[in-house]
């Protein structure tokens, strides 16, 4: 079908970050996961052509994104507390992407943005908008709780 890519990541409970690795991949390749799932009559059909559902979808797949590159960045030879520690702190501010997202800039999250500007056909982000806002604040009120300071 003119893919980027040829196969489907299957997700383990080993690693959470395939979690984000899954989203990603199923989020870019929903328009060839789709004929396949209606072929199959399969219940998870019915949500690929709604672009509702794929908004969210594209926001989730952006956060784990994020928390991945963030995951990834802690990790390593070369990391050091102090490092650590500011880039923890630098994740904890980021208090100014619901702030984005109220105000319909999507900027932050790349595979939504991409979605919203090129593909969907979403007149009102008003859905999306307040979903994504509640879960940023429920993240970063998390987020906080686990590293203090």
């Amino acid at each position: 079908m003119d893919s980027d890519n040829i196969t489907l990541l299957l997700h383990t409970e080993v690693r959470w970050l395939s979690r984000g690795k899954v989203l990603a991949r199923v989020f870019k390749l929903r328009k060839e996961i789709l004929p396949h799932l209606s072929e199959q009559k399969h219940q998870f059909g019915k949500n690929f052509p709604d672009h509702e559902w794929l908004s969210e979808l594209g926001y989730l797949a952006s956060v784990f994104n994020l928390l991945c590159t963030l995951n990834t960045s802690l990790q390593g030879n070369g990391s050091d507390i102090f490092s650590q520690v500011g880039k923890i702190g630098a994740f904890k501010a980021k208090d100014c992407w619901e702030n984005q997202v109220s105000s319909n800039d999507y900027s932050a999250f790349q595979f939504l943005n991409e979605f919203l500007k090129k593909e969907s056909q979403i007149e009102d982000t008003e859905g999306i908008k307040i979903k994504a806002v509640e879960h940023l604040i429920l993240l970063r009120e998390n987020f906080c709780r686990y590293f203090l300071k």
